[in-house]
């Protein structure tokens, strides 16, 4: 769809938001909603602009992200994506048993225990009775990262009555981690991939340049050019995209641009 062609509620063009007082007027709307839906949080928004509110660096992120689901609301009522975006946010949301189950056994369980010495059944033992246990618990589906997950939150539902079943899958993550049948097994799963360490002070490469008098130092030209390349997205599926602890806040951003892209 074309810019002159777009569609948008409350009065506004395209063409509009490309004007100073039109965005003005537009700001002033999504502030009188924010008012309307949380008074405090409009009062320190105000403040947060006018520079004098004495917050720490955390309550000014706090403060941005507590604002944020009303901007989105309010950006989707401008575009008229409401119905397209809430889908998404829906559809995404339908993931959240796969990061529970990171959460809860890759992570907190799995990953701390696989580099100890322990005595642990082989991957196929272990995957043939997680078969059984999805099977039984009529989990039996082509998604199986997700039958997994959902089984998880069943044994987490009663700790103390699925201790032994909870330590079973947690061996079967173990397994997962570490020997090459459970890594062929689990490959391309969100829920098994592991964060890597950051060098926050090299996170661009730098080359010398010989022949500057002063000896300075310049970004790799290759750097920027697979950099480049990153903007689009390669990954997969939605699941991949939206690989994160907290899926509920970032799902509406993923579903604003899918919304906003999408040809209407």
């Amino acid at each position: 769809m074309s810019a002159s062609t777009l569609k948008l509620n409350h009065g506004f063009t395209h063409a509009s938001l490309f004007e100073f007082e039109n965005l003005q007027r537009l700001d002033g709307m999504f502030l009188a909603r924010l008012k309307t839906d949380d008074a405090a949080r409009h009062e320190q928004l105000l403040a947060y602009r006018r520079g004098n509110h004495g917050f720490t660096t955390l309550q000014i992120s706090e403060l941005l992200l507590a604002c944020g689901p009303v901007l989105e609301e309010f950006i989707g009522e401008l575009f008229g994506i409401q119905d397209a975006m809430h889908l998404t946010h829906d559809a995404t949301l339908a993931h959240g048993p796969v990061f529970e189950f990171k959460k809860q056994f890759v992570q907190r369980r799995a990953r701390k225990r696989r580099l100890k010495k322990e005595e642990i059944e082989d991957f196929a033992e272990l995957d043939a009775w997680l078969a059984r246990a999805l099977k039984q618990a009529g989990l039996e589906m082509p998604d199986r990262e997700l039958a997994v997950a959902h089984y998880a939150q069943t044994l987490l539902a009663n700790i103390d009555g699925n201790a032994a079943e909870i330590e079973q899958l947690t061996r079967w993550c173990i397994r997962a981690l570490t020997a090459p049948a459970g890594k062929t097994a689990v490959h391309g799963w969100p829920s098994f991939k592991l964060p890597v360490p950051t060098d926050h002070d090299n996170l661009v490469p730098l080359v010398r340049m010989d022949k500057d008098p002063a000896k300075r130092e310049s970004v790799d030209d290759l750097f920027i050019h697979s950099t480049s390349l990153m903007i689009v997205d390669k990954r997969g599926n939605l699941r991949a995209k939206v690989e994160t602890d907290e899926p509920g806040y970032e799902s509406k951003l993923v579903a604003i641009v899918r919304a906003l892209t999408k040809e209407r």
